[in-house]
């Protein structure tokens, strides 16, 4: 009778405890005499506490982590900017500091802190020149450095003192999108190599040498392009499985995630993650949105809030985590 190692090709380790969980990974236990392995771990949305705002809200501007974010500015109920901050705590958001320009559409270092967090961009029309940066240190908002040029709807990442902001439209001009970029140092914005095509709604997540701007539109549609950043220059990495604007994203060039936005035939509830090479769809969140938070410096735990139906707006959180690999039993029935 041929055995395991005659079918497989390899040899089972015999161990008499079970080992660091590594997925895929096969070994008999000497000491309970069960072969086991390590499986997959889950992955998925779960839901955290919702915004105070009643009515709810959009907003593609945010930082920290699943236990330390901030959801900045956007639109509400009547459909205005607003000056509002909220602050999570992994469970419940309060009003903080507001900012001191009303905003939407703009952009955020989405790997910065609830103490040190930058904003910058809106599609307001004058006489907001929608360049207005403001910074953050856990206490009030100050207007700093303004961006070279005025821009919505871009992708954006990086630290409040390292942040990037690439692509994206004119306020009030959505229709003509630019593939420029500026890097912030803490100080000021500097205008730098072009992205290799102009999109708007585009999605950012990274850091300022290792980022990623995600997704888009312009001309003729929807795109599912991915862009990759190292600091100097852009080139292109693996494309998403579902072309979409104006979705969310966080984590880290290597391992990132990509979620809800509009693509076509209207507002969508997926999630993509990415590995470096390739995009894979994961678990959706609960409802379909888009224009919607997102923050999170790595691709395993993340955090999303608010965000603009079909119609209409949500005060909805959802929290992302990737579960690790888990040691099984292999059973016979």
């Amino acid at each position: 009778m041929a055995d395991y190692k005659g079918i497989k090709g390899f040899k089972v380790q015999s161990l008499a405890s079970d080992p660091t969980a590594n997925e895929g990974q096969i070994w008999y236990n000497t000491a309970s005499y069960v072969l086991k392995y390590d499986a997959v771990g889950t992955a998925a949305w779960a839901s955290g506490g919702n915004l105070n705002r009643p009515a709810g809200a959009q907003s593609q501007m945010g930082s920290g982590t699943v236990t330390a974010a901030l959801f900045i500015g956007g639109k509400g109920p009547p459909d205005a900017d607003v000056v509002n901050v909220e602050e999570y705590n992994g469970s419940a958001w309060t009003e903080i500091a507001d900012l001191n320009t009303a905003r939407s559409d703009g952009g955020s270092a989405n790997n910065g802190t609830t103490t040190a967090s930058l904003v910058f961009g809106t599609s307001r029309d004058p006489p907001v020149t929608g360049k207005e940066t403001e910074s953050f240190n856990g206490t009030a908002w100050t207007e700093v450095a303004d961006l070279n040029t005025a821009t919505a709807n871009m992708a954006a990442f990086g630290t409040s003192t390292s942040a990037v902001a690439a692509m994206g439209y004119m306020p009030g001009v959505p229709t003509s999108p630019y593939n420029k970029t500026e890097t912030w140092d803490g100080t000021s914005w500097t205008t730098v190599n072009n992205t290799p095509a102009a999109a708007t709604g585009v999605s950012g997540a990274g850091i300022i040498t290792a980022g990623l701007a995600i997704g888009g539109s312009g001309p003729p549609g929807y795109f599912d392009t991915n862009f990759e950043y190292d600091g100097t220059s852009w080139t292109e990495g693996g494309a998403l499985l579902t072309a979409r604007q104006n979705g969310n994203a966080f984590g880290t060039q290597g391992a990132a995630k990509f979620f809800g936005g509009q693509a076509t035939p209207g507002v969508v509830a997926l999630t993509e993650s990415y590995d470096g090479t390739s995009w894979t769809e994961v678990d959706d969140l609960s409802s379909a949105r888009m224009v919607l938070m997102g923050a999170g410096p790595a691709g395993s735990a993340g955090i999303t809030a608010g965000g603009l139906l079909s119609p209409g707006y949500t005060n909805v959180t959802e929290e992302w985590s990737d579960s690790p690999a888990v040691v099984k039993t292999v059973t016979v029935s």
